[in-house]
Parts: structure tokens; sequence; C-alpha cells
């Protein structure tokens, strides 16, 4: 493979310089970015295995426990009609 000799804007220089990963080349870096294909599903099978979702069970109870409050305000305001 051949070698091309190209001119950066400082800010488009540091934006790849950012985007560079320990021991990889310019190169490197450009053939990962540009070259990425789309996602599809499987590629984010697992990407949650981490993520806490106790977070969510607290929100879900506490939405569960307002909206049978709500309910029971709303049973009493028909009771008096």
């Amino acid at each position: 493979m051949g070698t091309k000799t190209i001119n950066l804007m400082d800010d488009a220089y540091e934006m790849l310089n950012k985007a560079k990963l320990e021991g990889e080349s310019f190169s490197d870096v450009v053939r990962r970015i540009l070259g990425e294909k789309r996602m599809r599903l499987e590629d984010f099978a697992g990407a949650w295995k981490d993520f806490d979702t106790s977070i969510y069970s607290k929100l879900a109870k506490r939405r569960l426990a307002d909206s049978k409050k709500r309910h029971e305000q709303i049973r009493k305001m028909f009771e008096g009609l």
C-alpha cells in the first residue's frame, strides 16, 4: 500500500488525535471510524448486562403506588356524586 499526504486544520487534527486509541496509527483511526458499518440489533446484545436495574424497579414501584393513590382519590370523588 502506498501513502498519501493530506492537510488537516488544527481542530480536525486534534479531533483525530483524540479519537486515536493506544497503539493506533492515524490510518487505523480513519479506517476504524470511516469503515464503521450500520449497527445491527445483534450488535447491542449484552450492552446493558452491567446496568443497575434496581433504579427502574424503584421507579416502577413508585409509579404503581402513585397510580393507586390517584385511583383512590378519583374513586372517592365519584362516591359523592
